[in-house]
């Protein structure tokens, strides 16, 4: 369980984005974590749902830094 929400603030870009992909197909909030990572932002939301299978895949892109380092990191989806 986490305990304070705060020391998650910089991935919130992340999960405002899972939030917005998984709206309509979960009940509750998606589990928080990560916290290695600050996230500047994500963007690019693919939502992939199959019924049948009752799965759902969320492809996006995000831009962010490691905590620890303060390098550059970045993920991109495909076309």
């Amino acid at each position: 369980m986490i305990e304070n929400m705060d020391d998650f603030r910089a991935l919130d870009p992340f999960f405002r984005v899972i939030e917005q992909g998984l709206a309509g197909f979960v009940d509750g909030a998606p589990r928080r974590g990560y916290p290695s990572m600050s996230l500047h932002r994500c963007y690019d939301l693919r939502v992939h749902n199959t019924p049948s299978t009752s799965t759902v895949v969320l492809e996006y892109s995000s831009e962010g830094e490691v905590v620890a380092t303060g390098h550059p990191t970045a993920t991109r989806t495909s076309p």
